[in-house]
């Protein structure tokens, strides 16, 4: 008896891309999810943790069938819905180097009420190329953008030092006050100094800009400590 491969099907694409869409689906659903109960005292990690994986498995799946998933989640990083971005930005970090490379690409670009979303999905992409990809954004022209992205480096321990140190002398105070903190926890001892000043510039009653607006700031990115 001739046996036949479901990919032979004549309907195979269109079943690949229904069930790409379902995964995404899910995807969001989970990681919104996992958003809400990150700062829930009554919820313990290990539901978190749960839901991660649940996450991880519907984007395995969805670079498992044939990639007919990848081109929706590619337009979805054009949503201006959180949620359904965090998903795209999920799915399309984990391919690996290739797939880090796009995401990196369009963030640049990203709306800066949109930017948390897209840094809560890298912070659970544990590929080594996020940290390279994200060194390119300290370049960029947008504040928001090299703050957030500094954040993230610090917050992972992977932010290059003579990469960082430059930061400290930035004009913008989200950017140097991100920088400041990301070399504390490299445990870069020099920075320290950096950052008692930049807290004493607050000690006479203003706000510190950078940690209630960065876009990748607690409590609102989800990352955690």
């Amino acid at each position: 008896m001739r046996s036949y491969a479901l990919f032979d099907h004549p309907e195979a694409e269109a079943f690949c891309r229904d069930l790409g869409e379902n995964h995404l689906s899910e995807m969001t659903f989970l990681l919104a999810q996992r958003l809400r109960h990150m700062h829930d005292p009554e919820v313990p990690w290990t539901r978190l943790a749960q839901l991660e994986a649940r996450a991880l498995a519907h984007a395995e799946a969805l670079h498992a069938g044939n990639a007919a998933g990848l081109p929706h989640a590619r337009e979805l990083l054009a949503e201006d819905e959180a949620d359904r971005v965090r998903a795209s930005v999920y799915a399309l970090a984990l391919q690996g180097s290739k797939g880090v490379d796009e995401v990196v690409q369009s963030l640049a670009d990203a709306p800066k009420e949109l930017l948390s979303a897209w840094f809560e999905a890298l912070a659970l992409v544990p590929h080594s190329a996020v940290a390279v990809g994200l060194h390119g954004l300290l370049r960029s022209p947008r504040p928001e953008v090299r703050a957030s992205a500094v954040y993230w480096l610090g917050w992972r321990r992977e932010g290059e030092a003579a990469l960082l140190l430059p930061l400290l002398s930035e004009p913008h105070p989200l950017v140097r006050m991100a920088a400041a903190l990301a070399l504390a926890r490299r445990r870069h001892y020099p920075a320290l100094q950096n950052l008692a000043q930049e807290a004493l510039q607050f000690a006479g009653g203003a706000h510190p800009s950078c940690l209630g607006t960065c876009p990748a700031y607690p409590p609102t990115c989800g990352l955690r400590a």
